[in-house]
């Protein structure tokens, strides 16, 4: 088989197999990916989840399949603005303070399903509660 035909222009084979082989090899780097140590990666199958996925390499079907990765060390946030409330002698402060969490490995499906908003429910959270508290 010859690259050029018989007119010098570009046998339409190579072109075939160069596409194909190209189209291969995106597959397969779509077929993969890879879940660090700190957190688990949510596996949905046309947006359904299929499974929590550990750290360490994972196989997906491209273009069916995407993952998605939920931090399951201990992560920190803080309010935008400082918090106002009053003390119990009635004196008014202004707190920022900072929330420490971690997302526990076996409800990473649940939270992700249920609760996609969890950082703004536990800032909510954390804000109500410091109010009482003073």
């Amino acid at each position: 088989m010859k690259l050029f035909d018989e007119h010098g222009d570009i046998n339409l084979r190579y072109i075939v197999l160069g596409v194909g082989t190209l189209l291969l090899v995106m597959l397969f780097f779509m077929a993969y990916f890879t879940v660090q140590q700190y957190e688990r990666g949510v596996v949905k199958t046309w947006g359904k989840i299929a499974y929590v996925a550990d750290p360490g390499i994972g196989f997906k079907i491209p273009f069916v399949q995407s993952v998605t990765y939920l931090r399951t060390d201990v992560l920190s946030m803080q309010p935008v603005k400082k918090v106002n409330t009053y003390t119990a002698d009635n004196q008014e402060i202004d707190i920022l303070f900072t929330v420490f969490y971690r997302l526990p490995v076996n409800k990473v499906a649940f939270i992700y399903e249920n609760a996609q908003d969890y950082q703004a429910r536990l800032l909510n959270i954390a804000e109500d509660r410091l109010k009482a508290e003073m």
